[in-house]
């Protein structure tokens, strides 16, 4: 398994390390950096805290390290004795890694990032730790998940990519109903509808808020689409021109495809396009958690949030966070629509699309 390691290589305007003495004779943890802010005080504090109890190498199982690396490198400014390693982990691979860590003394990461559905599940299974920091004063409570048990620093839009040198902007979708035109059967793709993701969480929001309903789904069956086994799969059939369209995929890695000169656009809808929470959590008990409580506090930090949007194009959850260009609406998927409604969606998604 690769093992990304972000740790920056040198420090950004450095200003002197105030040397204390305090009793464990580790250096003050005063950020080395400039950092200034309503809750400079307490992320130093936080700071301090793993420095005296070594929890400093802090490690999480995330499905896509690169929407963490700008975050990483930012947060290695000001805080360079943290060292933040990422494993690429989730779905069931990353279940069989946990319970192998767990059946043999305890779960190796500190943090992970994953959907909700999942979360849940883990919530229940007992993996998870309380933690709702203080730099979260403020943001709408949707954003703290239940009991506490994860948070929700950035959203990850969800809606219609499509190759440019094959659809042209006045052909390209710009409502839902576009998705089921029938000049786009043969042409489009997705994950496969009744896997846990975007799209099966992003339908059953749609389907809550009436923007779409099981007759738009046959029309979507009608096109007679190709499913491919992730987003960066089918993202890379769009490149590749296999497909033209990708009916309802994740903002953050059609914006990594672009930025790296793929010939892609993403639709924003007239409706408005669904927001998944792109949730982390602590792992209770964790080896480095006094590590890991310094890192995703300081994901609801003005400079981390802004990072998110240009860097990884999810926009952050705080009230000032930057707004995304172009988006109409985010609706944002509710706890309650998956505990609830996503069960029986994702049935309905596979007598139709199956």
């Amino acid at each position: 398994m690769k093992r990304y390691t972000l740790v920056a290589s040198a420090v950004l305007s450095v200003t002197a390390l105030t040397i204390a003495g305090c009793g464990s004779g580790v250096a003050d943890a005063r950020p080395k950096t400039d950092f200034q802010g309503e809750h400079s005080e307490y992320l130093s504090s936080l700071y301090q805290d793993a420095l005296d109890k070594g929890q400093t190498d802090i490690l999480g199982y995330v499905p896509n390290p690169a929407a963490f690396e700008p975050w990483v490198e930012a947060f290695n400014e000001y805080f360079p004795e943290i060292e933040v390693e990422l494993v690429p982990l989730f779905g069931p691979e990353l279940d069989t890694r946990l319970n192998s860590e767990i059946a043999t003394g305890g779960i190796s990461a500190d943090f992970t990032n994953l959907g909700e559905g999942e979360l849940l599940k883990f919530r229940d299974n007992g993996w998870l730790e309380q933690y709702v920091p203080e730099t979260m004063s403020g943001i709408d409570p949707i954003y703290i998940g239940l009991d506490d048990m994860w948070i929700t620093p950035a959203l990850n839009i969800q809606g219609p990519i499509y190759n440019t040198d094959r659809v042209s902007a006045e052909e390209a979708p710009s409502s839902w109903k576009d998705l089921t035109d029938p000049s786009f059967k043969g042409r489009v793709g997705n994950t496969p509808p009744t896997t846990s993701g975007g799209f099966p969480m992003a339908t059953t929001e749609a389907n809550n808020l009436g923007i779409i309903d099981e007759t738009w789904l046959e029309g979507l069956a009608a096109q007679e689409p190709s499913y491919f086994p992730s987003s960066a799969n089918t993202v890379q059939a769009l490149i590749s021109g296999e497909i033209d369209l990708y009916t309802t995929g994740p903002y953050v890695v059609y914006n990594g495809a672009k930025k790296k000169g793929a010939p892609l656009a993403f639709a924003f809808l007239e409706e408005g396009n669904m927001a998944i929470r792109d949730a982390v959590a602590l792992f209770k008990e964790s080896p480095n958690q006094a590590g890991a409580k310094l890192f995703l506090a300081w994901l609801f930090t003005p400079e981390a949030q802004t990072i998110s949007l240009k860097e990884t194009g999810r926009p952050g959850t705080m009230p000032n966070a930057p707004k995304m260009d172009g988006l109409k609406e985010a609706h944002v998927v509710t706890i309650e629509a998956l505990q609830n409604d996503y069960p029986a969606w994702r049935e309905t998604l596979k007598r139709i699309l199956e």
